[in-house]
């Protein structure tokens, strides 16, 4: 079914960005992040001995889901997701890593009220949380690097990709392997500009469950971080991953990059409620690649493909999900952009059914500072993507079909 967008359903009766009091509560509450992201960065500019550096991102998201099938979806939804980033220097090689997030939970409770009770009501900064996403030493010898406490998993790619409305939420949300608490190790040798840059990962963590893992603001419940049987919760850090990144350099807009993990999420069998399902531990494989080509000094295309597989999810010996992800990105005259999508997400259970999910996307961009990296890294201040997006449900006993436009608002800074 090919994306198409229904302009006559753009009714100044159905479109919920009307001047009101939940409006006026958005922005204010928007305004108020960009202003307190601003102060906190000129702040740290005017610490000549960069004891402390880091980044801070703020992005207001907006989605407007005008058409659906299933009318209780209908409705307008505002989010945010912040995040500050500090970078303690304590030594030439030593450095402390902390991160905070704001972000919008998973809240399973509030999808399924809104489906028993047929509330198509809009959603103003719900389901809000902010927690410590990072907290960890680095040191770094050469080529080596260890990283001790609390962190994110190198499996994935799409979840660090930056030139997309929805899709790398998608990814963040679905199988980002963050929040774990363990050690990890880096080797990275070559050159990226000659024979290639060769970046070796190993890491043995557990789930953050109770240490950092708390919100001072909407519980989250998005997954029981507590529940003992949830993949990668076994005592001992008896889960690991290990990765391989390939980088090469061909010149400042031409770059071709490799990412290969494993997985390996231990379970604890000890409590398992439900002894239909033999429990074993939860492996995942990752395979992506992303090539960046100039096709003239205003024109630079960058195309990207990721399949992600799971065995045994969740614990379950007889569930396997997989994930599959294409996108191109062509940037012009360093401002613009166009962003064209598609994500697909089906899980398998032996003897109960199927499920699949398909997300196609179409964003326009445009960066005030210029589009320096295309995409491998943050633009340095404001961004603006609009974007239209058509999600399909199917899990083979009912169908859900939602198109939805929307607007991401992205503000950066170093300091």
């Amino acid at each position: 079914m090919s994306l198409i967008i229904n302009l006559s359903r753009f009714s100044l009766k159905n479109l919920s960005f009307c001047i009101g009091k939940d409006l006026y509560k958005s922005f204010l509450m928007a305004l108020l992040s960009l202003l307190a992201s601003m102060a906190i960065t000129s702040a740290a500019e005017n610490d000549k001995k960069n004891f402390i550096s880091g980044k801070i991102v703020t992005e207001l998201f907006d989605d407007y889901t005008y058409d659906s099938n299933k009318k209780y979806n209908e409705y307008n939804k505002t989010y945010l997701y912040s995040w500050l980033k500090f970078k303690t220097n304590l030594s030439k090689n030593l450095k402390l890593i902390s991160n905070f997030r704001l972000r919008e939970e998973n809240n399973f409770s509030e999808q399924i009220r809104r489906e028993e009770t047929q509330d198509s009501s809009d959603s103003y900064f719900d389901n809000q949380s902010f927690f410590i996403h990072q907290l960890n030493l680095q040191y770094e010898y050469n080529n080596l690097k260890f990283v001790g406490g609390k962190f994110t998993s190198s499996f994935g790619r799409l979840w660090r990709s930056k030139d997309n409305i929805w899709l790398f939420d998608k990814a963040r949300r679905e199988y980002k392997e963050d929040e774990k608490i363990g050690i990890a190790s880096y080797l990275k040798i070559g050159d990226s500009t000659r024979n290639g840059e060769y970046i070796f990962g190993l890491a043995s963590f557990i789930n953050d469950s109770k240490f950092l893992n708390g919100s001072i603001l909407t519980k989250r419940d998005g997954l029981d971080q507590t529940n003992a049987t949830q993949a990668s919760n076994k005592k001992g850090m008896k889960s690991y991953d290990l990765s391989l990144d390939i980088n090469f350099d061909f010149t400042d807009k031409e770059r071709l990059s490799y990412n290969f993990s494993y997985i390996n999420l231990a379970v604890n069998d000890k409590n398992i409620n439900n002894s239909d399902h033999k429990i074993k531990d939860q492996k995942g494989y990752s395979l992506s690649t992303e090539y960046l080509y100039p096709f003239s000094s205003n024109i630079v295309a960058n195309g990207f493909v990721e399949y992600i597989k799971y065995n045994n999810y969740f614990g379950k010996s007889d569930t396997d999900r997989e994930f599959l992800t294409t996108k191109a990105t062509i940037y012009f005259f360093d401002k613009y952009k166009i962003m064209l999508g598609r994500y697909f997400d089906k899980i398998r259970e032996t003897g109960v059914g199927r499920y699949d999910e398909e997300v196609r996307e179409l964003d326009f961009g445009y960066s005030f500072n210029g589009y320096k990296s295309y995409g491998y890294k943050y633009c340095d201040g404001f961004e603006l993507m609009l974007g239209f997006k058509q999600e399909i449900e199917d899990n083979r006993a009912d169908k859900v079909e939602n198109n939805i436009a929307g607007f991401l608002l992205r503000y950066v800074k170093e300091f």
